[in-house]
């Protein structure tokens, strides 16, 4: 069954609506991209000229567009793409058997594309390498870009503008409140696009959090923590106790440096642990007890922040740890935190470290937490990449004892694999920056 066509006026329209837009200061995620500002329309013979080059008719709504309101320019994300740039993002289109042509670049490799064929032909797809395909509810072309515009102008959250349901405020409340679990799902999460919401969506998503299947409550969790968080606080220990995932999860999101969290850093999905150790009150202590757990990694990051030296005969045991990866954070670790009781353990690891790697990093720590001695051991070491971030390091610690070594170091014309510059060149940055 074809769909039916956009009339006319409604076309003809937005060129209206978008310069009420720009009257009224609003802006939107891209607007710098394009202003509001559109390219003059094509003329008939570029479209037909397009058409007949790609053997296809486009679609009503989105011809009417081009040749009577703009060519490019103010839209969604970065704007509308000219006809020229139709390929642009295709690429997982194809993947999936979808005949499309390029409207927008979303960015980070997300597209708008403007489907050419099938039972879908007219509608608007977002399709992304990481997301697959999204198709946003609008029938076609110029209801997607009505409803751009009428967003902006009634202050919607539009950073992913078209994902979610279309409407406003009335319609959300009643699809939250519907018998449809899907339906109450999208009604919660459309509501966190509103600026603000009335005391019934307010009463209707408290609700949903209580009593409706988890899939609303996460959705009902994210908006009334943006419209109300102090309505969700009393909510959240019965929430962190959900035997859901997700629900701990939704609720974790929305918990900073509350003690409420702290019991779910050893639970036993990571996702949940980590995302609590993330928003607790843990100690040092207790988060070095955490790093033989499932979610180290996270815990490991928190004591880069801790300062009390608790976790420091901890760490200085796991730079011998059997995990590359651990081995690896815990020296990032030591030297980010300044940790100078591990300067011996560096200096004793260093020798027998068997990866070039974090030889490497140890060189670097020990320019943090070690002294010049320490480094001066190092300047002639047989591997390259020890000996640049030996040159770094010596820039960094501003001892002006290391002006000689660095300037005899500025003849080293090696170059280590990964780094962007040689040895000497390192050296001679390091000299820049001891002798501004």
């Amino acid at each position: 069954m074809k769909r039916r066509a956009e009339p006319r006026d409604v076309v003809a329209s937005l060129a209206s609506k978008l310069a009420e837009v720009r009257r009224s200061g609003k802006t939107c995620f891209g607007a710098e991209s394009h202003s509001f500002e559109l390219a003059p329309p094509a003329s008939l013979a570029e479209v037909k000229a397009f058409e007949r080059s790609r053997k296809i008719t486009l679609p009503a709504s989105y011809r009417r567009f081009v040749l009577e309101v703009g060519a490019s320019g103010a839209g969604p994300f970065y704007g509308l793409m000219p006809l020229a740039r139709w390929k642009e993002g295709l690429r997982v289109a194809r993947k999936l058997g979808i005949t499309a042509m390029t409207l927008t670049d979303q960015g980070c490799g997300n597209y708008s594309l403007l489907v050419l064929d099938g039972p879908r032909r007219g509608r608007v797809v977002y399709v992304s390498d990481l997301d697959g395909v999204y198709y946003p509810e609008d029938r076609d072309f110029a209801a997607w870009y009505r409803r751009w515009l009428d967003e902006i102008l009634w202050d919607f959250d539009n950073v992913w503008f078209g994902v979610g349901m279309v409407g406003r405020e009335p319609e959300f409340v009643a699809a939250l409140t519907g018998v449809q679990a899907t339906k109450r799902a999208a009604g919660a999460a459309a509501m966190r696009r509103l600026p603000t919401i009335t005391k019934r969506s307010l009463a209707a998503l408290i609700a949903a959090i209580r009593t409706d299947t988890p899939n609303v409550q996460v959705a009902a969790i994210a908006a009334l923590a943006k419209h109300d968080s102090a309505a969700l606080e009393p909510l959240l220990p019965a929430l962190l106790d959900s035997r859901d995932k997700e629900v701990k999860l939704a609720a974790l999101r929305e918990v900073k440096d509350s003690p409420l969290a702290n019991k779910l850093a050893t639970y036993k999905d990571s996702a949940v642990a980590a995302t609590a150790i993330y928003a607790g009150t843990l100690s040092e202590t207790e988060l070095a007890a955490l790093l033989d757990g499932p979610a180290w990694e996270s815990a490991i990051m928190m004591l880069r922040t801790r300062q009390d030296g608790s976790a420091t005969p901890r760490l200085i045991e796991l730079i011998e740890h059997a995990d590359w990866n651990l081995r690896r954070a815990a020296l990032v670790c030591l030297r980010l935190r300044k940790d100078t009781e591990a300067r011996e353990a560096l200096l004793a690891r260093l020798p027998i470290e068997p990866d070039a790697e974090l030889r490497a990093v140890i060189a670097e720590a020990l320019g943090v937490v070690g002294d010049f001695e320490s480094l001066l051991r190092l300047v002639r070491d047989g591997e390259a990449l020890i000996r640049f971030r030996v040159a770094y390091a010596l820039g960094e610690r501003g001892d002006p004892r290391a002006l000689p070594v660095l300037t005899e170091m500025t003849t080293d014309t090696c170059r280590p694999p990964g780094t962007a510059w040689s040895i000497g060149e390192q050296a001679r940055k390091a000299l820049e920056k001891l002798t501004r």
